[in-house]
């Protein structure tokens, strides 16, 4: 989902759908920043000060369930305080979170709710800040890290429900000559991942697990080349996806000697380095996040006017035509891949019959380019498969050509697929297109039955063999195609 602002601050959220953006919603109020929310599998909050014409007003800061058709508000204080974005907040299974800095008093203000709607202050004793980020830990445990503006560090205190425990001394030596725009991502172990810009051209991380803080890394920008002592870092956003290994990462760097922003973005690969997006210069507060099948999307507004762009990123690797080998209700699908792409997503579509195809499972790419998949209920007769690149744009998806089992043979084939004390269900293969004639017949070679069918395209043509009037024995089933090519003999038992 992605917020974009429409007139005065008013801020309206979109949500993809097949290859363009659907409107959804408009949140209530003149909003200022608009930033996500830690919330539960499922859920989707944000949380936003809003924004009013009349100074006079007080402005209040909210978290908004977007979940909801219409957006459900839970009011976490007023204030008459100036509009600003430094403000975070976590919605956990028993608590909720929220965290701001007020210019006003000159304090780290942290709000704690059980049930939604109630909220009481916890006196935190911290300054003003560069910023706040709130994580879960548990369902009644936040982990809050804030800038601190003096000295100029990170620091941290931890929420068990309304109560407060602020940490003695910053867990880093050096965090940056100016440390500012803490964000939390939260991975799928539980472990918080915390990143910061350092005041100078990069961002920082440390990750917090068991009551640890693992040792400091850090992101770097190419910057196309451009010296990275010329540029300081102003903005950042991670994508939120808990499965990946790791976040994306997009920041805006300005340089004080060109006067230029510049915007950089990370996607977890072997470099390690973040990129300049091309054409993007002049950007600011840009949002990152990861689909679920693993492709970056990017979005972000210009410093200076109400234009909003975005790109995402999408894989070009194309695959050969699926090799399809069977034994009995197990099939294995393999196919190769026409250069390596790692996380990617493919969908294993199965048709039988005459029907169309249908999703039946999914692989993912790994470090190699052979893939293989094993449907192991496959059902019985000829059985078409082909695999899907996909992509939550549908413009980039790619589809396979068909592969079959059985391979196409020299003459028609008949497949028994289906049967009951009533008749037979046959499947027609490698037919000439126009009448085929089936037989069936006795065991002294006498046709007992005949029937005709038209046999078009590639597909199999699936016919039902009555023989509910005959006298139980053993029978044999031929096929004669449109040009006089005749099917190897199948056996059939009728049981009374």
């Amino acid at each position: 989902m992605l917020g974009i602002t429409l007139g005065y601050q008013t801020t309206a959220m979109l949500s993809w759908r097949d290859s363009t953006w659907d409107f959804q919603i408009v949140l209530p109020y003149h909003t200022a920043a608009t930033w996500p929310v830690a919330s539960p599998p499922g859920t989707r909050f944000a949380v936003w000060q809003t924004f009013r014409r009349d100074l006079l007003e007080p402005t209040y800061l909210v978290i908004g369930d977007l979940t909801r058709a219409e957006v459900e508000l839970d009011t976490v204080t007023a204030s008459a305080v100036a509009v600003n974005d430094s403000y975070s907040a976590a919605v956990g299974a028993r608590y909720r979170w929220a965290a701001m800095d007020d210019p006003q008093i000159r304090r780290l203000q942290v709000f704690a709710s059980e049930p939604p709607g109630e909220w009481r202050l916890i006196g935190t004793g911290a300054n003003a800040t560069f910023d706040v980020a709130v994580g879960i830990l548990s369902d009644s445990t936040a982990l809050i890290a804030w800038a601190s503006q003096s000295p100029s560090t990170i620091r941290y205190g931890i929420a068990t429900g309304a109560e407060w425990d602020s940490a003695a001394a910053p867990p880093f030596a050096d965090a940056g000559s100016r440390p500012a725009r803490p964000r939390f991502r939260r991975a799928s172990d539980g472990t918080l991942e915390l990143y910061w810009l350092s005041g100078d051209h990069d961002v920082l991380r440390s990750a917090y697990r068991g009551g640890v803080w693992s040792p400091l890394d850090s992101i770097s920008c190419d910057f196309d080349g451009d010296n990275p002592l010329y540029y300081i870092s102003d903005t950042i956003h991670l994508s939120s996806n808990s499965a990946a290994t790791e976040p994306s990462v997009a920041y805006s760097a300005y340089s004080y000697r060109s006067g230029i922003r510049k915007l950089c973005v990370y996607v977890p690969d072997s470099t390690g380095m973040a990129r300049v997006v091309p054409g993007a210069e002049d950007s600011w507060i840009p949002v990152i996040t990861q689909d679920v099948y693993g492709e970056t999307w990017l979005a972000w507004r210009l410093e200076y006017g109400q234009e909003m762009f975005w790109q995402h990123t999408y894989v070009t690797a194309t695959g050969s035509t699926p090799v399809v080998e069977r034994a009995g209700a197990r099939v294995q699908v393999t196919w190769q891949l026409d250069s390596p792409a790692p996380g990617s997503t493919w969908s294993i579509e199965r048709s039988s019959g005459l029907g169309g195809f249908d999703s039946v499972g999914v692989a993912v790419a790994g470090d190699e380019e052979s893939m293989a998949w094993t449907d192991a209920d496959a059902p019985q007769g000829a059985v078409r498969y082909r695999v899907r690149r996909v992509s939550l744009d549908r413009r980039y998806e790619w589809t396979s050509a068909e592969g079959r089992w059985p391979v196409a043979a020299a003459h028609p084939v008949l497949f028994l697929v289906g049967a009951n004390r009533a008749g037979a269900d046959v499947q027609l293969l490698d037919a000439a297109p126009g009448r085929a004639a089936i037989a069936l017949y006795d065991i002294q070679g006498r046709a007992v039955q005949k029937q005709d069918v038209t046999v078009g395209g590639s597909n199999p043509t699936v016919v039902r063999v009555a023989y509910d009037a005959l006298a139980r024995g053993v029978y044999f089933l031929r096929a004669t195609d449109a040009v006089g090519v005749h099917t190897p003999v199948l056996r059939l038992v009728v049981i009374r």
